[in-house]
């Protein structure tokens, strides 16, 4: 898939620079964005066929509305490439789907609650974490951070209002709010671990 992806993103970017769309010297960083578009489309394709396979398509869009916004301001952990990347994506999806199914009759409107909370805390505390692909400016980190907390106070709202007509639904929002939140944390330490390792 990494070759793929790459050989596609060249040719993409090969084409603008000789349609003169984009100039020579900033081709590598116009093929970097392809590489990520590109990546993104396989990853939700992937997703939404599996809704459709598991008969939970609904499920993967709830999954993928919560998912996708709330990362892109706090991070996270990040595969080293491409299909690592959409490898760990899919799994998050399968587990999302199969805790859904296997939980859903111990989640109460505590429960949601106390999970929302640890969310919220958790994004305020430690996010963003940072991409070392886009490093952020201490203005964008706060940025980052309002916007994330916002967003889990968003969909912690709408859970608890969907919650009584389709638990389901709140349920699987639930998770992956948790999900994102559990990425946070083991990137986190693992960043601290490696920190730790390059002091000794």
């Amino acid at each position: 898939m990494l070759d793929i992806i790459t050989y596609l993103s060249n040719n993409i970017t090969n084409f603008l620079c000789k349609k003169e769309v984009i100039n020579l010297r900033d081709k590598s960083i116009y093929q970097y964005g392809c590489e990520v578009i590109i990546s993104a489309i396989v990853g939700f394709t992937l997703i939404l066929v599996t809704g459709v396979i598991l008969e939970e398509i609904l499920l993967s869009v709830v999954f993928l509305l919560v998912f996708v916004p709330l990362r892109m301001f706090t991070g996270g952990y990040h595969a080293d490439n491409y299909l690592k990347c959409n490898i760990v994506f899919e799994c998050l999806f399968l587990a999302t789907i199969f805790s859904t199914r296997i939980f859903i009759s111990y989640f109460t409107y505590p429960a949601v609650i106390l999970f929302g909370v640890f969310s919220f805390i958790t994004i305020l505390c430690y996010a963003p974490i940072e991409n070392e692909n886009k490093p952020l400016t201490e203005e964008e980190k706060k940025k980052h951070k309002l916007t994330g907390a916002i967003l889990c106070i968003f969909y912690e709202i709408i859970i608890l209002l969907v919650y009584p007509l389709a638990s389901k639904l709140s349920v699987t929002a639930t998770i992956t709010l948790f999900i994102v939140t559990v990425l946070i944390l083991y990137q986190k330490v693992k960043d601290g671990n490696d920190h730790e390792k390059f002091i000794n």
